[in-house]
């Protein structure tokens, strides 16, 4: 989490999060990095200090972020004591969702509200990862947080999945059913697009 002057940004995992923290830094002044226990950048938006600081967090579209954790896992390695990870990893990308959306569907519409609340009531602005940079400024000029946008904008991307060691095009079948899986994700935030 990262505690501005008059907001706080809810750091969510794969969702440009790391960026995003370096792009504030950078942009914002007297910005401050609160770290949780034994998460670095990600504190829930229930926890931590600012509480009386409105927040805002990012939500990425279902296709992508199955895409961007498999990549993840694939260069960090699987984590046992996760159960989507113990259970459903694979080093083939179509077998690793097939698995998730079959044992575990809704998982990512969860993983999201446990970092940025129940029906998202916490935070006063949610952002999209497809824009990112655009809604980045826009949720800081929504609070009137004073930051340098040309600082913001040319921040260098960080936390970036590999797609040249790890190649994966998921199959067209499965990208629905992850929809399907995540509908109260894509109903809430990607009702629009097709």
């Amino acid at each position: 989490m990262l505690m501005m002057q008059k907001c706080r940004f809810i750091c969510c995992p794969k969702t440009g999060s790391k960026f995003s923290t370096s792009a504030l830094v950078r942009a914002t002044p007297y910005s401050v990095l609160h770290e949780g226990s034994a998460r670095k950048y990600h504190t829930r938006v229930d926890e931590g200090p600012g509480l009386d600081l409105p927040s805002f967090g990012f939500v990425r579209h279902p296709v992508t972020w199955y895409e961007s954790y498999w990549r993840y896992r694939m260069q960090t390695g699987w984590t046992e004591n996760h159960p989507t990870d113990r259970d459903c990893k694979s080093d083939d990308l179509n077998e690793f969702v097939g698995g998730v959306v079959e044992k575990y569907p809704g998982w990512m519409s969860r993983y999201f509200q446990q970092w940025l609340g129940e029906d998202y009531q916490g935070l006063a602005f949610v952002g999209r990862f497809e824009s990112l940079l655009d809604d980045l400024c826009l949720a800081l000029r929504h609070f009137e947080q004073p930051f340098d946008e040309e600082k913001l904008r040319n921040t260098e991307a960080r936390n970036v999945g590999d797609r040249e060691l790890y190649p994966a095009t998921l199959d067209p079948g499965l990208g629905e059913r992850i929809i399907e899986s995540e509908s109260r994700i894509v109903s809430r935030f990607y009702a629009g697009d097709h």
